[in-house]
């Protein structure tokens, strides 16, 4: 008897603790989305441009907290602040809040490639461009992924289209990733072929002297004729006997 006892009062409690620890989790979420006071602002200086930046953002925020564009900026300034944790929680709000905002999935993919996720990154980069297969700037980062597997032909492929999207992703200034790459020349010379091809291409008009096919006279056969002494009388259409008869 005492032993169920004890079951039954350390159930009750472990109900009773999982009933606590849910509403203080309710809570901290519900603190956390109004931005009242977020646990990084102690560490944020007033002297520093980049502070005053986030501190904007949390002020727009509490007066607009489903605006997409206020959470990925201020995730983007959070991740300069190496706020890693927070700067992923912010993107995936943006995302919340419109699922076809791709700059936030972008970036929440660079803040995983960031911590080592390179797989959850790798799946997050191809929802991307199941969506978005025109983004560049995803199908290089992609590709650097590949690469970094060894998986080469993939990662050409996608170089070679992000270099046939934006070109200027060749340069290291606006592109630093690209001296991590060793297959920046396959995927040209990939580029290269395929616009060789089209360069390449001939079309020919129609020879000297050619001359159309006349457009064929459809022939309407005649009726046969019928002698007059062949032809069957027509037979008077019966007469109808007046109602009543």
């Amino acid at each position: 008897m005492t032993t169920i006892r004890t079951i039954a009062a350390v159930s009750l409690l472990l109900v009773l603790s999982s009933c606590t620890s849910w509403k203080e989790a309710k809570a901290k979420r519900a603190e956390r989305e109004s931005y009242a006071n977020p646990f990084y602002m102690k560490y944020l200086e007033s002297d520093s441009a980049l502070d005053r930046e986030i501190m904007a953002r949390i002020e727009a925020l509490r007066a607009n907290p489903e605006s997409p564009v206020t959470h990925n900026a201020l995730g983007a300034l959070l991740f300069e602040r190496r706020f890693s944790n927070d700067a992923r929680y912010e993107f995936k709000r943006a995302l919340e809040f419109d699922k076809r905002f791709y700059p936030a999935r972008y970036n929440l993919a660079l803040v995983e490639i960031a911590e080592g996720n390179t797989g959850r990154a790798e799946r997050i980069l191809k929802k991307l461009l199941r969506h978005k297969p025109g983004h560049p700037e995803a199908h290089f980062t992609l590709g650097l992924l590949y690469e970094q597997r060894g998986r080469n032909d993939a990662a050409i492929d996608h170089y070679a289209e992000a270099f046939t999207i934006n070109p200027d992703l060749l340069q290291v200034r606006l592109n630093p990733r690209i001296v991590e790459s060793k297959l920046v020349t396959a995927s040209l010379l990939t580029i290269y072929d395929a616009s060789r091809a089209r360069a390449s291409a001939r079309f020919m008009d129609a020879p000297g002297g050619y001359i159309e096919p006349a457009v064929p006279v459809t022939e309407t056969t005649p009726e046969p004729v019928v002698p007059a002494e062949l032809q069957t009388p027509a037979q008077p259409a019966p007469s109808t006997p007046p109602p009543g008869r």
